[in-house]
C-alpha cells in the first residue's frame, strides 16, 4: 500500500580515502539517510524549497557552501526543525579501518558502508525506496542494484527500490547532505568547537539512530575531565576493556536480552566517547526507541531496568544513574555519582528498616527483633554496620544533611 511506503534519500560527508595524515583529509566519513513516509514527503519537499528561497535565493543547499558559517547553518538547521522526517547516520572512523583490506577501493568501500546503513532501515514491515546522490559514474551504479540484491538486501522489506539521482535535482538528498556535513561538526576534532554543542541540540529530536563503526573502545573522551593521579587512566582502561568483552562475547548472541544489552551497551559507549557535557548521558526513554529502532520489541520502562540496565550492571558493567540518563563510568568521578546514586536508594531503605526494627523491639520490651533469624543474618549485620556508622558521623559532626 502506498501508505506503508518510506523513502530514505541518502548522501555523505568526506571521503572513501583510507590515507587521513593528508593535510585536509578527515579520518571520518559520515553518511546519513533522511526517511519520510509517503504522507509526510510533499511537506518536506515544499519546506525545504521554501527554505533555499529564504536563505539560498533557491540554490541547492550544501553543507560545503554554508562551510564554516555557524551562524547560517544554524539558521538552516532551525527550518527544517518543523519538517516530518527521521535519519539515520553512520561515523565511520576510517583510521580503525585494515589499510591493505577491500575497503581502500573506493568502490567497495561505497558499496559496504551504504549496505551497512539500508540495513540499519530493514523492518520487514514496509516498502522502502532509498534515493541516494549519484556515486561512481552509471556503470558503478547499474552495478549497485545488482551488489544489493546479492547480498539480500531487498529480502528484508516487503518492497524495495534503489535509485540514484544528482543532488542538485533532489531537495530531500541536500537534506540528507545539510544533515551529514553537519554531524561532521559536531564529531570531527579539526571542525569540532564552541558550535557542536548547538548543532548536536538542533538535530536530536530528528535522530532516530546514531553508530561509530567500528567503534574505537581506546579513544579519549570528547571531553577533557580531572585526572585522580593515575587512577583514572587504570579506570578508563578497565572498564573499556569489560565494555569491549561483554559486546565481542553477546553482540551476536542467540539470546535476545544478550543482543539488547549489547546494543544498549554500545549506545552508551558511543555517548561517553562523542557526546559532549550533559549529553554523554542517555535517558532511559531514548535507550528503548533505540533498541526498538534496532529491531528489538518495544520495552516498557521496568521491564528495560531488570533485563537490560540490571543485567549490564550484573555483569560488572558500571552504569551511573543522573538525573540526565544513564551514564556509562570510565572515571573515578563516574564511579562516585554510580554510588551517590545507589546511597540515595540504600541509606533511606535501611533507615526505615531501622525504624521498623525498634518499634517492634521496643513494643515487645525487646523481646523480638525482626532481624534475628538465620535468613536475616547478614542484613543484620549490615544494619547494625549502617547505624553505629551514623552515630558516629553525628558524634563527630560529619553527617550527611
Amino acid at each position: 500500500m502506498v501508505e506503508s511506503r518510506l523513502y530514505a534519500y541518502v548522501d555523505e560527508s568526506g571521503s572513501s580515502a583510507l590515507d587521513t595524515s593528508k593535510s585536509g583529509e578527515s579520518n571520518l566519513y559520515i553518511c546519513a539517510a533522511v526517511v519520510v513516509d509517503h504522507a509526510g514527503l510533499e511537506a518536506c519537499e515544499s519546506g525545504m524549497d521554501a527554505l533555499s528561497q529564504r536563505l539560498s535565493g533557491g540554490a541547492e543547499i550544501a553543507s560545503k557552501s554554508i562551510g564554516k558559517n555557524h551562524q547560517r547553518r544554524t539558521q538552516f538547521l532551525e527550518g527544517i526543525d518543523t519538517l516530518p522526517f527521521h535519519y539515520y547516520a553512520l561515523v565511520i572512523n576510517k583510521d580503525r579501518l585494515p589499510k591493505d583490506s577491500g575497503f581502500r577501493f573506493k568502490r567497495s568501500f561505497y558499496k559496504y558502508i551504504n549496505r551497512m546503513l539500508y540495513r540499519k532501515l530493514a523492518t520487514g514491515s514496509y516498502s522502502l525506496h532509498i534515493i541516494a546522490d549519484e556515486y561512481g559514474g552509471q556503470d558503478f551504479m547499474d552495478s549497485f542494484q545488482v551488489y544489493l540484491e546479492s547480498k539480500g538486501l531487498p529480502d528484508l522489506f516487503s518492497d524495495f527500490h534503489h535509485d540514484f539521482v544528482d543532488s542538485s535535482q533532489s531537495r530531500m538528498v541536500q537534506l540528507a547532505d545539510l544533515i551529514a556535513g553537519t554531524l561532521s561538526y559536531c564529531f570531527d576534532q579539526e571542525k569540532k568547537g564552541d558550535h557542536s554543542p548547538g548543532f548536536r541540540r538542533l538535530l536530536r529530536n530528528k535522530e532516530a539512530g546514531i553508530q561509530c563503526w567500528p567503534l574505537d573502545y581506546d579513544q579519549q573522551p570528547s571531553q577533557s575531565e580531572p585526572v585522580n593521579d593515575d587512577t583514572d587512566d587504570i579506570l578508563r582502561k578497565l572498564l573499556r576493556q569489560r565494555a569491549n568483552d561483554f559486546l565481542n562475547e553477546h553482540e551476536d548472541s542467540d539470546d535476545d536480552d544478550r543482543r539488547m544489552q549489547a546494543s544498549t551497551l554500545k549506545r552508551l559507549l558511543f555517548a561517553r566517547i562523542y557526546e559532549d557535557g550533559a549529553d554523554q548521558s542517555v535517558f532511559s526513554d531514548s535507550l528503548i526507541d533505540w533498541l526498538e529502532g534496532e529491531g528489538f520489541e518495544k520495552l516498557s520502562k521496568q521491564p528495560f531496568t531488570n533485563r537490560v540496565i540490571g543485567k549490564l550492571r550484573d555483569a560488572g558493567i558500571i552504569l551511573a544513574g543522573r538525573n540526565d540518563g544513564y551514564r556509562l563510568a570510565l572515571t573515578s568521578s563516574d564511579i562516585d555519582d554510580y554510588i551517590r546514586h545507589d546511597k540515595s536508594i540504600i541509606a533511606p531503605m535501611l533507615h526505615r528498616l531501622l525504624i521498623a526494627r525498634d518499634t517492634v523491639r521496643s513494643g515487645t520490651a525487646n523481646k523480638y527483633d525482626i532481624l534475628d533469624t538465620s535468613e536475616h543474618n547478614n542484613l543484620r549485620s549490615v544494619a547494625d554496620q549502617f547505624r553505629d556508622s551514623i552515630i558516629e558521623a553525628e558524634a563527630m559532626g560529619t553527617a550527611d544533611e
